[in-house]
């Protein structure tokens, strides 16, 4: 439901070379009393990292030199930011894409979610990205009412979009909230994410304004299989600035993949 108290506005805009042609039908209830005062507007935000900034997009999923401690104040700088808005309301979940660059198993990232400020550990910490998303063992190519894929990786040859919605459960919060999510163990991976929220607030508030046309354009593999990195289509808003630990474990991978090991 999008409830609206004196109007409302749906806006279609072709941002593209090509000329669309769209219909469209709009329903929608008017009243002749006011609706009630606890009844909030719906929200939805829209972000995207190409590539995310982590610190060690070299060293493979699951290794060793992978797990590194990520907490406090830094998981809260470094985690990708799905959503962060003041007010009050309530978070409803969000749609997840992943544009794997590295090819191994990119969901091994926590969700965190502070509610009305930060504090450790936040109120709310995951185990995993598929675990949010109501998975296991990586994703599977299932649509369900409140999660799934809508496109599997398998079918794609690396490219994952899954969604949960926990209307049943939202996430309440009276001030502020921030919803993020560690992409790779603490924040090594440099593959593309993107990103819808949804959620509802007591006040109507302005959502991230969306990167350009050219910052959201999809990354396509070439003809030789590989992803390109084109600096066109590229926006990176942060970068995770690499501490004595991480140092230490791109030095440990550097001398193993030497070794040969």
């Amino acid at each position: 439901p999008m409830p609206f108290a004196e109007r409302a506005v749906v806006e279609l805009a072709n941002e593209s070379k090509t000329r669309h042609r769209q219909y469209f039908y709009v329903d929608y209830e008017t009243y002749e009393d006011a609706l009630p005062e606890n009844l909030g507007y719906f929200h939805a935000e829209f972000r995207r990292e190409n590539p995310f900034g982590g610190w060690g997009h070299e060293i493979t999923v699951n290794a060793p030199e992978a797990n590194i401690v990520n907490k406090g104040r830094t998981a809260w700088e470094d985690n990708y930011v799905i959503l962060e808005t003041q007010g009050r309301g309530h978070y409803l979940g969000c749609n997840l894409s992943v544009t794997n660059f590295q090819g191994t198993w990119w969901g091994e990232g926590d969700d965190m979610i502070w509610v009305d400020g930060y504090k450790w550990p936040p109120e709310l910490h995951g185990t995993g990205s598929e675990d949010y998303l109501n998975q296991a063992w990586g994703m599977q190519a299932n649509a369900f009412l409140r999660n799934g894929s809508s496109i599997h990786e398998q079918n794609t040859n690396g490219y994952q979009t899954s969604y949960v919605h926990h209307l049943e459960n939202p996430v309440r919060f009276e001030r502020e909230i921030k919803v993020t999510i560690e992409h790779g163990h603490g924040n090594h991976l440099c593959n593309e994410m993107s990103s819808v929220a949804y959620w509802y607030a007591d006040k109507p508030c302005a959502a991230v304004k969306p990167p350009p046309v050219a910052k959201r354009m999809p990354v396509l593999r070439d003809n030789q299989n590989r992803w390109p990195y084109d600096k066109a289509n590229q926006v990176t808003t942060q970068t995770v600035k690499v501490n004595k630990e991480m140092r230490a474990m791109k030095k440990q991978w550097a001398a193993k993949m030497k070794g040969g090991k």
